[in-house]
């Protein structure tokens, strides 16, 4: 199989596009990790006490929290840049047809 028919499969996308959203999911929890654990935990030991469990997880819904948050700020962005650009090309649209009548 040519490489141009490889990059056509749509097997071969799904595959890739798993594979990206499993990259991403592992690199947050790592990062999350990373983050709550600094945070909260100051000697490991062989357990988890009351207070540093309440901090990680509470360092956890605050990440996701936040997360969700920029998600969907940056998606409202997203959609009132692509309204925004709809409505400048229909104004500049019916500016060129205006001329052409002239």
């Amino acid at each position: 199989m040519s490489l141009d028919k490889s990059l056509n499969d749509p097997h071969l996308q799904q595959f890739i596009e798993t594979e990206t959203h499993k990259q991403r999911f592992q690199f947050l929890i790592h990062g999350l990790t990373d983050k709550c654990w600094d945070l909260c935990v100051d000697k490991p030991s062989g357990r988890l006490d009351h207070s540093t469990s309440n901090c990680l997880t509470n360092c956890v819904e605050r990440f996701i929290d936040t997360t969700n948050f920029v998600v969907n700020r940056l998606e409202k962005t997203h959609s009132f840049k692509c309204k925004l650009q709809k409505l400048v090309l229909n104004r500049f649209m019916n500016i060129l047809i205006s001329f052409r009548k002239c």
